[in-house]
């Protein structure tokens, strides 16, 4: 009764006024239609782009905010943009029939989609979005709104520098303005970002070239921004530097500076760096799951030539970072799960060879560094004052490459380009890193080879390697993780020119890790924590010495190795882990030449495990404390580097030398801070050092001697001490190098300490075996003694 009285009170009142009545019909009428045309589809019926009725297009061009838009269900095949891009100012949502169907290309002539409004959230599924080309997101450009692809396509866009010199960003996509993107079951592949190449000289006098264009992003470039992806491909994208520009032919003729003579130099210039093959990310975070990345490349620039005047110098290459992934300097926190990485490769640029001759020497180029091939994290340990994070599980690095730029050769009289340096063939950060569950395999970190000195120039040197597989410089978790079958090598050093030495091989420190301690910063010192790992069947070679040029010229000593698998510089904890089956060998000595001797061949310290106080330049006083628990180390194997032969007449160098067949405690105390190292629980057993064999001589030179080998198990070196408990150390050998043969050969080296050899007093053993190794100058089980 109630409800009728009402409704009837209602029908009277709308009775005694109608003109209200009419008014309130049309304002509900409106309404009504406003909120049909905010949830309307909009059908796309055309695959041209002319503009006209049912194309893209003008959809795109009409459609309110909110929109859906369509397509026909037999509208299959290509729409081929105009040379002109698709401009969305507004929230829409694009729903293609299937990628593989329809395809949205721009033929090389514009950028397919750009999101101008920061207001705007874009969704795009089921199309494919090819043939972009533009500066920054060939494919997409987000200008601060928001853009979600779903089941997409983004294949064969470009981000190409304009201009001489110019960078790009982002040949698939560009987010910027603080924009974000979320991509799930989206395909990434065949996107470039190219860098342009730098500007050529011209012919004056001092006239010098361009720098060659950087590259970021060949897929995706992000900055300011959040970029969210799950079950993603990213497959042969590219970033890639420009190269440096070709100095002009000026030559000759000098300019006085501050009151000085000096030439006019044709001056070349660098090539471009380039970053992130598939990702580059400047600034913000990044969350990857159930991603799959493969042969994705971020390589630099070659670097430019001199022209060949007389006074010409050339450049040196560009840096290559994250062959997957990159971030930038202030890039915050990433977080990867359940990903695949495989034969992704960060490159460095070459040096250009020098060409000029006279006077001045003709200057050649160094090959350029590269880190991460899969993943370089960038940032620093903190963000804004807040640690930033690396997480990575349950994923996989296989066949990834971190390689350096060769150095190029020298003009007469220049000193060879040295090779570029690398780390981390997986994963490069300064962040704190976390790895659980993940397995390395068959990864690589090499340095092509250095150039060769010009005629009264030396050799360049060897590339270096810190971190063959991981360079860390935070806190450093490691758990339930493999790695095997990785490879950490350096070519060799550049030959000496006629009459110079050969340049120093390239030395590796941290074979397939090394966790660095760079002071607190405001934070606790970093921790170093490695729990039921394994490595197994990895190696790790130093670069060989170049050559001497001719009569007088020595040659380079062979580089050296310090920590085969794991070089650490703070507190580390080790447990239940297995080191098992991996090789170490310093890079052998160049050959002498006519009249001097050859070079000494590499060291070696700790074939396995080096422990450094690295923490006490920064904090003085501080104790490193290092711990290993119930865990295996066996079967490494630690050889020093061969001496060169020496030139005519002229002493072999001296074989490398080897500290620790497994693990090495050093510096000094004197030198560093304390280290405390205590061994529970853990078996140490048949691992060798075997000392580098001694150079030969000819033409009544003296063969060189054989390396010393001390600590076939472990080595510590004075003042620093260990403790041993509930320990076995057996069946390791600590031999010395044979002697080089010569008119008189060459002493062999000595071997100490086939178990321990103890630099001093002070360690302690509880409960323990040190039974059963060999030494080849005695003292077989330990040198030295145990308090």
């Amino acid at each position: 009764m109630f409800h009728t009285d009402r409704l009837l009170t209602q029908w009277k009142s709308r009775s005694a006024n109608r003109r209200t009545l009419r008014r309130r019909r049309r304002t509900l009428h409106l309404e009504a239609l406003e909120g049909r045309l905010v949830l309307s589809t909009l059908t796309v019926t055309s695959t041209a782009d002319n503009g006209g009725s049912g194309t893209l297009r003008a959809i795109i061009a009409t459609a309110p905010s909110g929109s859906t838009i369509d397509f026909a269900p037999n509208l299959h095949g290509t729409i081929d943009l105009n040379g002109t891009e698709l401009t969305i100012g507004q929230s829409l949502t694009i729903q293609g029939p299937d990628a593989s169907k329809l395809a949205i290309d721009a033929g090389g002539q514009s950028r397919v989609f750009d999101i101008t409004s920061p207001s705007a959230n874009v969704s795009i599924s089921g199309l494919t979005i090819s043939g972009g080309k533009s500066t920054e997101g060939g494919g997409l450009l987000v200008q601060g709104g928001s853009l979600t692809l779903s089941n997409d396509v983004v294949a064969n866009n470009q981000a190409i520098g304009a201009n001489p010199g110019d960078g790009a960003q982002g040949g698939g996509v560009a987010v910027i303005n603080n924009g974000s993107l979320t991509a799930t079951g989206t395909t990434f592949v065949g996107d470039v970002a190219q860098g342009a190449a730098g500007a050529n000289g011209g012919n004056s006098q001092n006239s010098p070239n361009g720098q060659g264009g950087y590259a970021e992003g060949g897929a995706i470039y992000g900055n300011g921004t959040s970029l969210n992806l799950s079950g993603d491909t990213f497959q042969g994208n590219q970033a890639l530097g420009g190269h440096g520009g070709s100095g002009g032919s000026g030559t000759g003729g000098l300019r006085i500076i501050f009151g000085h003579p000096h030439p006019h130099l044709a001056i070349n210039d660098l090539g471009g760096s380039a970053a992130g093959g598939g990702i580059y990310l400047g600034n913000g975070a990044l969350s990857i799951t159930g991603s799959d990345f493969s042969g994705n490349l971020a390589r630099g620039g070659d670097g430019g030539f001199g022209k060949g005047g007389v006074y010409s110098s050339n450049g040196n290459g560009g840096g290559g970072s994250g062959g997957a992934v990159a971030g930038g300097f202030y890039s915050g926190s990433f977080s990867f799960s359940n990903d695949s990485f495989t034969g992704n490769a960060a490159e460095g640029g070459s040096g250009a060879n020098g060409e000029g001759a006279g006077h001045f020497p003709g200057i050649n180029g160094n090959g350029a560094g590269a880190i991460g091939g899969a993943i370089a994290a960038g940032g620093f340990i903190f963000e804004y004052g807040v640690e930033a994070t690396i997480d990575v599980a349950d994923s996989q690095f296989h066949g990834n490459l971190v390689q350096g730029g060769a150095g190029g050769n020298a003009g007469p009289g220049g000193d060879g380009g040295s090779g570029g340096n690398v780390s981390g063939a997986a994963i490069e950060t300064p962040q704190n890193l976390s790895i659980a569950n993940t397995t390395f395999t068959g990864n690589q970190a090499i340095t092509l080879p250095a150039g060769a000195g010009g005629s009264g120039g030396a050799g360049g040197s060897g590339g270096f390697i810190s971190g063959g597989l991981i360079w860390a410089a935070g806190n450093l978790s490691i758990s339930s993780s493999r790695f095997t079958n990785n490879l950490a090598q350096v070519d060799a050093a550049g030959a000496g020119g006629a009459g110079a030495a050969g340049g120093q091989g390239g030395s590796i420190s941290g074979g397939m890790i090394l966790s660095l301690d760079y002071g607190n910063f405001g934070f606790p010192p970093a921790v170093t924590s490695l729990t039921s790992t394994s490595f197994s069947g990895n190696t790790i070679i130093a670069g060989d010495g170049g050559a001497g040029g001719g009569a007088g010229a020595p040659g380079g000593a062979g580089g050296s190795i310090l920590g085969g698998d794991l070089q650490t510089y703070g507190t580390t904890t080790i447990s239940g882990s297995s080191f098992t089956g991996d090789q170490a060998t310093g890079g052998n000595g160049g050959a002498g030449g006519l009249g001097t001797p050859g070079g000494a061949g590499g060291n070696v310290t700790g074939g396995g495990l080096q422990f450094i106080n690295l923490e006490s330049l920064f904090n003085s006083g501080y104790v490193a404390n290092y711990s290993i628990s119930d865990s295996t180390i066996a079967g490494l194997t630690a050889t020093g580097g061969q001496g060169g032969a020496g030139g005519a007449g002229a002493d072999g160098g001296v074989g490398g030398s080897i500290q620790g067949g497994a693990i090495a405690v050093s510096l000094p105390a004197s030198y560093f801070g304390a280290v405390d190292l205590a061994i529970t629980d853990t078996n140490i057993t048949g691992n060798q050092a075997q000392g580098g064999a001694g150079g030969e001589a000819s033409g009544g030179g003296t063969g060189g001697a054989g390396g010393e080998a001390q600590g076939g198990g472990v080595y510590v070196d004075p003042g620093q001490v260990i403790t041993v408990t509930s320990s076995t150390i057996a069946g390791n050998h600590a031999f010395g190098g044979s002697g080089g043969m010569g008119t008189l050969d060459g002493l062999d080296g000595t071997g100490l300490g086939g178990g321990v050899y103890l630099g001093g007093s002070g360690s302690t053993m509880t409960g323990s075996k040190i039974v059963g190794n060999k030494a080849s100058s005695g003292y077989d089980d330990i040198f030295g003694s145990f308090s």
